[in-house]
């Protein structure tokens, strides 16, 4: 039996999975690296800023999922839209702050262009590409974390549940399709996004789902 191509099974399923295409510890883990140093110097920003701080004495012995829980809360959720530069486009009242680090890493940027993740997008496209700066890094917290964040936000006097796209960043994520996000003169545009996760991804912590075929019945804003 032929294998099938990339660009055959995306126009007929609407995605395609490469298996084995990075190397967890020569592709991913400086990423996850700068990650992990990010987030934990954003989560020593927000807690200087809490009224109460009492949970900066025990942050150091945190881990990682703990730290960004703690970051989550104390910001009052103002950190998602820092980590996520394409969402604050729909948050009219977000600021941004000269204080804090850029998330535009280096390790970010060698990731998204890649030669395996080009050379497979070459496939599917064609050779001219190009590459938008939009990307979304969405951090699946435990329940227990959540409640740690929902905790310190109190202490704050925020309510997480209010912020937009908290769900889609943190929580459970709905059925949704990436194209809502485009302008309506984009949708005739062919367009790829790489699903790329840097921990180990289940069913139980945080998969991706898709529909296959349901790229064939046009653009959906609103999805059962």
């Amino acid at each position: 039996m032929v294998p099938i191509s990339p660009l055959e099974q995306l126009k007929s399923h609407g995605y395609y999975v490469a298996r084995g295409l990075l190397n967890p510890s020569e592709d991913l883990l400086p990423l996850k690296t700068t990650m992990e140093s990010l987030i934990s110097h954003l989560t020593d920003i927000y807690l200087r800023e809490l009224p109460n701080q009492e949970i900066s004495k025990s942050i150091q012995t945190k881990s990682f999922p703990e730290k960004f829980g703690i970051m989550l809360g104390a910001s009052k959720g103002a950190a998602l839209h820092h980590l996520d530069p394409a969402l604050n486009l729909f948050m009219p009242k977000f600021r941004w702050r000269r204080d804090l680090p850029d998330t535009r890493t280096d390790g970010l940027f060698a990731l998204q262009t890649h030669p395996k993740i080009l050379d497979i997008m070459q496939e599917i496209i064609g050779e001219e590409i190009t590459a938008t700066p939009m990307y979304h890094v969405n951090f699946k917290l435990a329940a227990a974390d959540l409640q740690l964040a929902d905790r310190i936000a109190g202490m704050a006097g925020a309510n997480l549940g209010r912020e937009r796209f908290y769900n889609l960043q943190v929580g459970k994520t709905h059925w949704h399709m990436d194209a809502v996000a485009g302008l309506a003169d984009s949708h005739d545009t062919p367009v790829v996004n790489a699903w790329i996760p840097l921990t180990h991804a289940n069913e139980e912590n945080g998969c991706l789902r898709v529909v296959p075929g349901s790229h064939q019945n046009g653009i959906r804003h609103e999805l059962d």
